[in-house]
């Protein structure tokens, strides 16, 4: 099998970048906001793959485009309760999953491929993994 060009263009990788620095920064803030010592490993896990599929996506741009892109700095977000940002969250973890799928499934580029598909399985889990601690939140109130 041959490597195809890619599809996606700079702009929407570079939206991919931005959007991992802003989840980094949310996961950040989040897992400081709770005391529960399984939701800091999860949310800590979850930062941690954030930070991997950053690196993963800044070395495709390098390498498809050539150039290293300029990333924008972050804004700390506001985060109003720690139920409102893992609900968040999970919406946040779902549009990736969409994005993700749609890139993966219409660039024929094997790079491009490989590295959305280990992030889209990711944001999956991480949706999940969310809504666990949304669901263990939500219990507790009962």
């Amino acid at each position: 099998m041959t490597n195809s060009q890619p599809h996606i263009p700079p702009g929407m990788l570079m939206r991919v970048i931005q959007d991992k620095q802003d989840k980094i920064a949310y996961y950040e803030q989040l897992h400081k906001m709770t005391s529960d010592r399984q939701d800091i490993d999860i949310i800590s896990t979850i930062h941690k793959e954030e930070i991997d599929h950053y690196h993963t996506f800044i070395n495709l741009y390098a390498h498809l485009f050539g150039e290293q892109p300029s990333v924008l700095s972050t804004t700390l977000p506001q985060i109003y309760s720690f139920v409102y940002g893992v609900k968040n969250s999970i919406r946040i973890e779902l549009d990736a999953y969409d994005l993700y799928s749609n890139i993966f499934f219409t660039d024929p580029n094997i790079e491009v491929r490989n590295a959305f598909v280990r992030a889209l399985t990711d944001e999956n889990r991480h949706a999940a993994k969310y809504t666990y601690i949304f669901t263990k939140l939500l219990e507790s109130r009962l």
